[in-house]
């Protein structure tokens, strides 16, 4: 069923333990932004157990947010489950997936539907939105608030250690149509604990996507999102959506928590990482070139792509922004 005032649902999983019980508090986030006429949210709580239920049934109720259960207390928490299920209860037209442990700012969620008008998703179904993310030290949560937005990104260009540990504008943190997220049959929920399911999904909508000409050797994975300085490989294209909207100041603010490499859930990322592998070799032999791009490599979202590697060239940059980028070059 459609909402007739809702445009948006932000989906948020959860599993609640005892070690991660603070995860009921992070839903309070959501409140650094108040203005959300336009949002439904869902909180799809992922298997935990009856007394940590209860206790996020009320947090919902309290912040006024769609809370869904699925009975999975005796299997491994499953974040692409959980996606797929909030996808299915949303009554909006588009969906976003948003972690609990992201910090929005003052006028986030309605800058979010003016990009959906801006970027048209009513009228491209196939095309999505990425949202990139800033990760916070813990002095900078700490010390995060919503109107604090443009110094917080002021100490990322500074490259401010303090406050900032990194960023990165390629995330699972995507705007979709939901009919056309449904009709792809959502995440793979084969990739079981941690890893890969939103790197899975979103390769496979952007090769369905038409906005740019695909890079070379697109199967290709090395380096990371922030180090690419060649049109070449899955990455190179998969950080132009983030991009298109991080240039704009449209970000999320990842808050600091312990996370521990030996954890469980964290064991099967290079598992995951195979699969995902072998499924981008299938993806790619069903591909279908297609003409009439969205986006003209003039674009100044092509400016790191543009130019040779050495330092000389780089610094002979034309483009006012590419420049700017440069001198930073050291944070980036």
């Amino acid at each position: 069923m459609k909402s007739d005032n809702k445009i948006l649902t932000i989906i948020l999983p959860i599993r609640v333990t005892e070690d991660r019980i603070n995860l009921i508090e992070q839903l309070d986030y959501i409140n650094l932004d108040k203005n959300n006429k336009n949002i439904e949210f869902i909180v799809v709580d992922d298997g935990s157990s009856l007394f940590y239920r209860e206790k996020i049934k009320k947090k919902c109720n309290i912040l006024n947010m769609k809370y869904i259960f699925v009975n999975t207390e005796n299997r491994d928490f499953s974040i692409a489950r959980a996606r797929n299920r909030g996808a299915e209860s949303s009554s909006t037209p588009f969906i976003m997936f948003q972690d609990i442990d992201m910090m929005p700012y003052k006028g986030f969620y309605k800058e979010l539907i003016n990009e959906i008008k801006i970027q048209n998703l009513f009228n491209k179904p196939t095309h999505f939105i990425m949202i990139g993310t800033i990760y916070l030290t813990q002095k900078g949560t700490k010390e995060y608030k919503p109107h604090l937005k443009n110094l917080f990104i002021d100490k990322l260009l500074l490259n401010d250690k303090e406050y900032i540990d990194r960023y990165s504008t390629a995330t699972s943190l995507i705007i979709i149509n939901k009919d056309f997220f449904l009709s792809l049959n959502g995440y793979d929920e084969k990739f079981e604990k941690w890893g890969h399911e939103d790197i899975d999904f979103n390769c496979r909508i952007i090769l369905k996507n038409n906005l740019v000409k695909l890079p070379e050797e697109f199967i290709l994975d090395e380096k990371n999102f922030n180090n690419i300085f060649e049109y070449k490989g899955w990455k190179s294209i998969y950080r132009l959506y983030g991009d298109r909207t991080f240039i704009k100041g449209i970000v999320l603010f990842h808050s600091w928590h312990p996370i521990s490499i030996d954890n469980d859930y964290y064991a099967n990322r290079t598992k995951n990482k195979n699969y995902f592998h072998t499924k981008l070799k299938g993806y790619l032999k069903e591909y279908k070139q297609k003409s009439g791009y969205v986006l003209s490599k003039e674009s100044i979202l092509f400016d790191r792509y543009k130019y040779a590697l050495s330092p000389n060239n780089r610094l002979k940059c034309k483009s006012f922004f590419y420049a700017i980028y440069y001198k930073l070059k050291k944070f980036f």
